[in-house]
């Protein structure tokens, strides 16, 4: 190695100096235990982190592969006595899960009645919503995605996602930048949607 001369940033400031809960595992265990579950994921797959009475759980779900999950045994006391220090914790952690219940209630919804293009209809205008930026009457996702992260999105195959995106195109719902960035024509989208 080689010291470089100059001021090394002072990194310490962006760190807090106090937290406000703190979860004990084995980081050997949890290590362990993501490198089997990403074993299944594709990539960006991304890894959900759940808590029960208990457990700590990682998943990974793969449209086409499946799923894997693994439990990690953590103090669910410890969880307990943080929420009964500060009962507004409680407040928020219902609230966090009402909107996962009901994101995941519509999306079920979604999956149970929507074909592939009012699926992706609905992926992009809420990634509209959430990164998109404006540009007059359409707006533009920022982010490169590859047909296999958007078929992730809207859990179906990559080739039936390249069909729908098509479609959009000779419909002038979408169109593409010179990066490869969507730029969506949101109000012909909403209207397709419905």
């Amino acid at each position: 190695s080689r010291l470089i001369d100059g001021q090394f940033p002072n990194y310490r400031q962006l760190l807090p100096e106090s937290v406000e809960h703190e979860l004990r595992v084995a980081s050997a265990e949890l290590t362990d235990v993501v490198r089997r579950v990403s074993l299944l994921a594709q990539k960006n797959a991304p890894l959900r982190l759940s808590f029960s009475e208990g457990a700590l759980t990682v998943s990974a779900q793969t449209p086409d592969v499946g799923e894997a999950s693994e439990a990690i045994p953590v103090p669910f006391d410890e969880v307990m006595e943080a929420v009964r220090e500060r009962p507004d914790l409680l407040t928020r952690l219902v609230d966090v899960f009402c909107r996962a219940l009901s994101e995941a209630y519509a999306q079920v919804n979604t999956l149970a009645v929507d074909d592939t293009a009012h699926r992706l209809a609905k992926v992009l205008l809420k990634l509209a919503t959430k990164i998109g930026q404006h540009a007059g009457s359409e707006v533009e996702i920022p982010t490169y995605l590859t047909q296999e992260e958007i078929a992730q999105m809207v859990a179906v195959r990559r080739e039936r996602i390249s069909t729908a995106l098509n479609f959009f195109r000779r419909k002038r719902l979408i169109q593409y930048t010179n990066h490869g960035h969507l730029v969506l024509n949101v109000s012909a989208l909403e209207s397709y949607a419905s």
